[in-house]
């Protein structure tokens, strides 16, 4: 026997009304939630193990304030009074009359509902907390209940007002669901403003998250019953009840589910603006009456709260939802373009949505019993699936649901699951095909290879053996997408394919450039013209280093350019360079394999010549260094050619030049780069008038006192005259005096002994000096 619940209990005063009566705030009705879930059907338990389940019950409740407790007493006495009404053949008292509607299997009174309910469908739940302990969903099912609205919390009614979690929630929900109810939720709230309402509906949407559920999520407002609870203690306005189901709803609505709002009829008559509510959110009515003459806007009535349903072991509320009756739905059509996307253990199992479906059926073949088992419903066309080694068919079905009415369509084509996917995918291409390859799966018994063209939808272009496949039907600049998905089955018949693999791209290869050639060069850059390839959409260029077999890329030309300048090398130094063509599209770029290495050099600076002196017996021309040569080569311009004269590595040569006249020398500088001698450009021209003066000749010489006089003839056009006196002990001739042409005359000093003397005659030019032959000797005694 369950045992009789003290206190509380003795408080409870129940009162009779006429059909259709509102009950008075000292006598008014109660309506409760709860919640759903889903397992392998858990069974309710008699004696012991339910005595245990209302203990607990019960000292949860009191310890965390459950405004739903005095209720729960009424219940318990209710349902005492139910067994002794049985026992003694006599009818149970009940708020209204009986009406000459439907009789209830559930209560064993028969209801009458309003007219305008006449063409509704009429579906019978049930909700549900805490207080009805353990529940055996699959027995709640079998007794004719379609849905179960389930409490998940309340806000406690004490001072502190503490979110409560209804500590069977998760039981319920997930039993509930399994058993095939459809599932709706309620909150108990004790909100006395806007905030602490939507913290309720933030509290439910945490808990609800893992969870689908098909119906409303319900703001249960009303007063505690026997006992006064902190929203009694507000005495809030009907605009600030009415505000805090407007926060609680809308929070609700913006999570993503329905919402609704649960009352009685003093309430929505005298404490909330139930007209302005039902504009916007279903209106759950809880009045226990065989007939309800409530006028307002509802869509669900709770019409009992000492039902007897099988699988419960408590007296249960009982609600009748009005659902517009529709016509049977079409049949869906099957999921088709099935894809699988693997991760580590697990599949992800996508596809197009289904018109007219509601929900989608997953099954999975279990090879022991041999037949199909479902593993889920989903709303969305998508769900996750278990991935093994072991391949593994799935197949999807569509359902449509009209109220109660649900039509399903046949199963989709089998998809095999394996987490053996493709790996290893790669792509190479030419100028003419891509080919794909990949790693071998030991169990497919052959692959499909998708191709999808500049980013858009993959279609199926092969279906092969072996792990590869040539596409030949591509064009230059195109941008190519692979995936391949393996294929089971022993022929194409049940050919079934696998999950897809991650995706490759590529494009075609330009061809190989082949014609390079140097073009031009200077002391810090060299330019190569190279030839055209069709397709490319660019071109790149590296320093080859032959030493490490390495390319240095240094830059990119457009597709129209055929020239390139390799800049800020070194002077007089070798380089081997190479070109390339590439292809680019969507992102992705196919690089052609680079030209051969051509050998180049930078120049060096053409050197510049310092002066250029001619003598009777010889030629000397004289230039500064030049960085990176090596050594330089004179030359004699004679109308468009260059004749060599001479070739030295000093910064100065002298050799002997017969020609008459003016004429012009240039010097190149050269070097050795590539094991090739290569020549800078010619300085620029020196020409100078190489006709030589006259010769000049002494016309007197004296000594008086160490101090020589000299004199001597004239020459025309010349500069001036240099005087020169024997050294004895060197045996040369010493330059002792420079002097101007205008003078034809000199002295020098300190001479204390006879000395011989010669004098030349000079005339500089632009290109430098010409100089006469040295005069006969002069002898100046003493």
């Amino acid at each position: 026997m369950m045992k009789k619940t003290i206190g509380l209990l003795a408080a409870l005063t129940l009162t009779l009304t006429s059909a259709g009566a509102v009950l008075p705030a000292s006598a008014e009705e109660y309506a409760y939630d709860s919640y759903s879930a889903e397992t392998d059907g858990t069974t309710a338990d008699n004696g012991t193990d339910t005595e245990e389940a209302q203990a607990e019950a019960e000292q949860f409740a009191q310890e965390n304030f459950d405004p739903q407790y005095g209720k729960y007493l009424k219940s318990l006495e209710a349902a005492e009074e139910t067994a002794a009404a049985k026992a003694n053949s006599y009818n149970m008292p009940v708020y209204g009359e009986k009406g000459s509607g439907d009789t209830d299997k559930y209560t064993g009174y028969t209801y009458t509902h309003q007219d305008r309910f006449n063409n509704c469908e009429k579906v019978i739940g049930i909700d549900v907390s805490y207080f009805q302990y353990q529940i055996d969903w699959k027995k709640v099912k079998a007794d004719g209940v379609d849905f179960a609205i389930i409490r998940l919390g309340y806000r406690g009614y004490g001072s502190s007002g503490d979110l409560v979690l209804d500590y069977r929630f998760e039981e319920n929900i997930k039993n509930a669901k399994a058993a095939g109810l459809q599932v709706g939720i309620y909150f108990y709230t004790q909100a006395i403003t806007t905030a602490e309402a939507k913290e309720e509906a933030d509290f439910c949407i945490k808990y609800l998250k893992n969870y689908s559920i098909d119906l409303p999520v319900y703001f249960d407002i009303e007063s505690v019953d026997y006992d006064i609870g902190r929203l009694d203690s507000a005495n809030l306005t009907v605009a600030q009840n009415t505000a805090n189901c407007k926060a609680f709803c809308d929070r609700i609505i913006k999570a993503g589910y329905k919402a609704g709002v649960y009352a009685n009829p003093y309430w929505l008559n005298y404490k909330l603006n139930a007209a302005e509510l039902a504009k916007k959110y279903p209106i759950w009515l809880a009045h226990y009456v065989t007939y309800t003459g409530y006028e307002g806007d509802f869509s669900m009535w709770q019409y009992a709260y000492t039902g007897q349903v099988d699988g419960i072991s408590t007296n249960v509320d009982m609600n009748v939802d009005y659902r517009e009756k529709t016509a049977a739905p079409a049949k869906p059509d099957a999921p088709d373009d099935i894809t699988a996307t693997l991760n580590g253990n697990t599949a992800v199992l996508e596809w197009t949505p289904v018109a007219g479906a509601d929900k989608y059926e997953v099954y999975r073949y279990n090879k022991d019993i041999d037949r199909y088992i479902k593993v889920n419903t989903v709303v969305s066309p998508k769900v996750t699936v278990s991935a093994t080694g072991t391949v593994i068919p799935y197949t999807v079905r569509s359902v449509s649901i009209s109220g109660t009415t649900k039509v399903y369509g046949e199963y989709s084509d089998l998809v095999y699951i394996s987490n053996k996917i493709i790996s290893g995918l790669g792509a190479a291409s030419d100028n003419k095909s891509v080919t794909v390859s990949w790693n071998e799966i030991s169990t497919a018994n052959g692959y499909a290879v998708y191709r999808s063209v500049h980013g858009g939808v993959y279609t199926k272009i092969a279906t092969v053996e072996e792990p590869s496949y040539t596409d030949t039907n591509t064009e230059m600049g195109i941008k190519y997408t692979y995936k391949v998905a393996p294929v089971f089955g022993k022929s194409d018949d049940d050919a079934t394919e696998g999950a897809l693999s991650t995706a490759v791209s590529a494009i075609l290869t330009p061809k190989q450039i082949n014609t390079v050639s140097q073009y031009s060069r200077t002391s810090s850059a060299v330019t190569i013209r190279f030839g055209h390839v069709l397709g490319a959409s660019g071109y790149e260029f590296a320093l080859f280093n032959p030493v490490t077999n390495a390319y240095k890329t240094v830059g990119k030309t457009i597709a129209s350019a055929s020239m390139y300048t390799f800049k800020s090398l070194s002077a007089g130094t070798g380089y081997q360079v190479c070109v390339r063509a590439y292809s680019e599209a969507d992102g992705v770029t196919s690089y052609a394999p680079w030209s051969r290495a051509l050998k180049v050099a930078t120049n060096i600076e053409a050197p510049t010549i310092l002066k250029t002196t001619i003598t009777p017996s010889n030629v000397t021309v004289t230039w500064d260094a030049v960085e990176g040569a090596v050594g330089y080569k004179v030359y004699r311009r004679s109308g468009v050619s260059y004749i060599k004269l001479a070739d030295t590595t000093s910064l100065s040569a002298s050799f002997t030049d017969t020609s008459k006249g003016s004429r012009s020398y240039a010097v190149a500088g050269y070097f050795t780069a590539n094991n090739r001698n290569y020549t800078s450009p010619y300085s620029e021209l020196c020409t100078i008038d190489g006709t030589l003066p006259s010769t000049p000749s002494f016309t007197s010489g004296s000594n008086s006192g160490g101090n020589v006089t000299l004199k001597w003839s004239a020459v025309p056009n010349v500069t001036g005259y240099r005087v020169y006196m024997y050294n004895n002990t060197t045996g040369v001739y010493d330059n002792m005096k420079t002097i101007n042409a205008k003078n034809t005359s000199c002295k020098l000093t300190g001479i204390y002994s006879t000395a011989k003397f010669r004098i030349k005659a000079f005339r500089r030019e632009t290109g430098g000096t010409v100089w006469s032959d040295a005069s006969a000797v002069k002898t100046v005694k003493y």
